[in-house]
């Protein structure tokens, strides 16, 4: 683990604690906090001013989360990616396949079956890690025929940044899209006509 993998480890340690000035004073003026929209306290987050509004949004919500942080894992310039546990509960209709054993999410589970059956064409991938889960899961999503997007932002390598950026190459020239968190967000809200639910892959298309 690197420098700033430290660095966010320890705000989330002194934060674990109650030492709310601790974790506030790890984050410098440029720090930018990402915090996925489909959270109660999405949006991004910067400098130690707008750490302290995520923390109090965060806080406001506690009762209905257990945010337990895995892994802490430096991804591609100077940024971490924080995989976390228990802060996206599961909503009624969300299915759960749970029981991948190897790279590739198709592999071995009823990820397809399910898809199907649901008429699901277009698949979201995130996760880790990009040149491995990611990519194979990717590589076979399109070998389906789905439309694939990688979110690139949500998305990071154990391996180092070569190995990441290799995984986005791979996807962006060959597989489907590559955009960020914040990106595919906007084009699903700037498709989707009034009161229509529009999906990612329909959106990147136009």
């Amino acid at each position: 683990m690197g420098a700033n993998a430290d660095l966010v480890r320890s705000g989330w340690e002194a934060f674990g604690r109650g030492d709310l000035d601790a974790a506030v004073a790890t984050a410098s003026d440029s720090a930018e906090i990402v915090v996925p929209e489909s959270l109660p306290w999405g949006g991004t987050y910067t400098g130690p001013d707008g750490f302290k509004e995520m923390i109090g949004k965060f806080l406001s919500h506690f009762e209905e989360v257990d945010p337990a942080p895995q892994e802490f894992l430096e991804a591609d310039g100077d940024h971490v990616v924080v995989t976390v546990k228990g802060v996206d509960e599961k909503q009624s209709g969300d299915y759960v396949i749970n029981n991948k054993k190897r790279l590739d999410c198709f592999y071995g589970t009823d990820l397809r079956q399910l898809l199907d059956t649901l008429g699901v064409k277009n698949v979201v991938l995130m996760g880790i890690n990009t040149n491995t889960c990611v990519l194979n899961t990717a590589f076979t999503a399109f070998n389906f025929d789905y439309r694939v997007v990688v979110l690139s932002d949500c998305v990071a390598s154990m391996y180092g940044d070569d190995l990441h950026a290799l995984g986005l190459q791979n996807v962006a020239r060959c597989l489907g899209w590559v955009v960020t968190n914040e990106q595919l967000f906007e084009k699903i809200r700037a498709s989707a006509p009034a009161g229509a639910r529009q999906r990612p892959a329909d959106a990147l298309a136009k």
